[in-house]
């Protein structure tokens, strides 16, 4: 095989693995097509060539959309880290002669862009005025979709325990926010000494918006004792501060994890129900593979220094 021959089959290989994990990314092979400046059959050629070479089935169809077989999502955790680092051979070349653009953009939720995050974010700053830094305010299962489609650098997230990893992500612990019930101090509930779940949805409640960690798992316990529908909700909002204002004004009661340093813990009756719904664990997360700008290093060490627990 003569040297273009050569270099023809390999560049071919990188396009077939690239356009598979846009197909797993997108999932679609127009969305893969357009991504890529591609044509559809382009793509769905790479795939079928990728799937003779390993004589498994890859990707299969339903309807418009394409899915990863379990032979695909193996496939998957081994190529997708390896593409990452292929393509992001230039920028850290760049960033190692210092001539690089530097942007960041970080995903998280307003509650830890509210809280946690303030001090890092302002340390961040300091230290490095010369990066351009973008702030993401999403709920962390709408923020974790973003990361993993490249349009977030690094995210700061909750993840509860019974969720399984995403195989293509890394994630750093940080710490867990408790999650407790908070009523002004004046309420019932606050002189109440032995406190049942059917005490609590018998007032209307102050709740995480509807895809947050903190309301899938306060609507999963409710369920599980059979209170979901007797529950009120008086207040749906991604807000932590609109959160705890709306109790002191007394709209009803909070379900909602909280930190132990968080300001409303002097403003209202809080109390803790880790023994019904646990805590939410907060993680640094990044994708797997490629190497890391420095930048991107500095603001994980500055989290990391701020708010990891052992």
């Amino acid at each position: 095989m003569g040297t273009a021959a050569r270099h023809y089959f390999k560049e071919m290989r990188l396009q077939q693995l690239r356009g598979f994990c846009e197909i797993a990314r997108r999932g679609s092979f127009a969305r893969a097509a357009a991504a890529l400046r591609i044509s559809r059959p382009a793509v769905w050629q790479q795939v079928r060539a990728l799937e003779r070479e390993l004589g498994a089935s890859l990707v299969q169809r339903r309807g418009r959309k394409a899915e990863l077989t379990e032979d695909g999502l193996a496939l998957l955790e081994v190529v997708a880290p390896l593409v990452q680092s292929f393509d992001g051979i230039k920028a850290v070349f760049l960033d190692r002669r210092d001539r690089l653009v530097r942007r960041l953009v970080v995903v998280t939720t307003a509650a830890l862009l509210a809280d946690e995050l303030n001090a890092p974010v302002r340390t961040f700053f300091r230290r490095y005025p010369h990066v351009h830094l973008t702030l993401m305010d999403r709920p962390s299962p709408e923020g974790m979709a973003l990361l993993e489609k490249g349009e977030a650098d690094l995210a700061v997230l909750g993840k509860l325990d019974e969720q399984p990893a995403h195989p293509l992500m890394e994630y750093e612990p940080l710490f867990a926010y408790p999650f407790v019930v908070a009523c002004p101090k004046n309420h019932a509930l606050a002189r109440q000494r032995r406190l049942r779940l059917a005490d609590i949805v018998r007032y209307p409640l102050v709740l995480g918006t509807e895809g947050s960690l903190g309301r899938i798992r306060v609507d999963r316990v409710l369920e599980a004792h059979g209170l979901l529908q007797e529950r009120s909700v008086a207040l749906d909002t991604s807000n932590g501060a609109l959160l705890s204002r709306y109790v002191e004004l007394g709209l009803g009661v909070a379900i909602t994890p909280l930190s132990p340093g968080h300001p409303s813990r002097r403003t209202l009756h809080v109390r803790p129900v880790v023994h019904w719904f646990g805590e939410e664990p907060v993680y640094l997360v990044r994708r797997k593979g490629g190497g890391e700008l420095s930048h991107a290093q500095a603001f994980r060490e500055i989290v990391r220094s701020a708010l990891a627990t052992a």
